[in-house]
């Protein structure tokens, strides 16, 4: 199991699907997880449909994290816990606590920074980039999926 974290447009969603093109593996993200099965169902009554919901992630990501721990309460770990049943790969672990709660079961945690990014996102914890077994800096796509090919599952 490959954990990826990160801030938002690093690059964990292109990492992920260059481990599922090089080595087969079960990709599944924290946010479309969480959307369907946490954020969704608690704000179906604010809007029309799912993708009026989702065309306004931005503007609510305080929400969408709020919803998240309230559904990670009693058990930090429980979305991602739920996500290891259908996955190999989980890419977006925000929080540190969760990532705490996990680390078990994974082999590996990779934390991602793309050169020159700006690191500040209310939403994320930049110490769990530094909690991770590798923190890789990426400049471009191709170094994301020139890290996909050395990692040996």
């Amino acid at each position: 199991m490959i954990a990826i974290i990160g801030k938002s447009g690093v690059g964990k969603s292109t990492l992920a699907k260059f481990l599922h093109e090089d080595h087969g593996l079960r990709v599944g993200g924290t946010s479309t997880y969480a959307f369907d099965n946490v954020i969704y169902p608690g704000l179906a009554y604010c809007y029309s449909s799912k993708q009026q919901c989702l065309m306004n992630k931005e503007n609510d990501r305080h929400l969408w994290s709020a919803l998240i721990s309230q559904y990670n309460h009693k058990d930090k770990g429980r979305l991602v816990k739920e996500m290891l049943e259908d996955y190999d790969v989980i890419e977006g672990i925000r929080k540190q606590e969760e990532l705490d709660a996990v680390r078990d079961k994974f082999a590996l945690i990779i934390g991602l920074v793309r050169v020159g990014y700006n690191l500040l996102d209310p939403t994320f914890d930049i110490e769990i980039v530094r909690s991770s077994d590798i923190v890789f800096f990426s400049e471009s796509v191709e170094d994301l999926k020139n890290l996909s090919k050395s990692i040996k599952i």
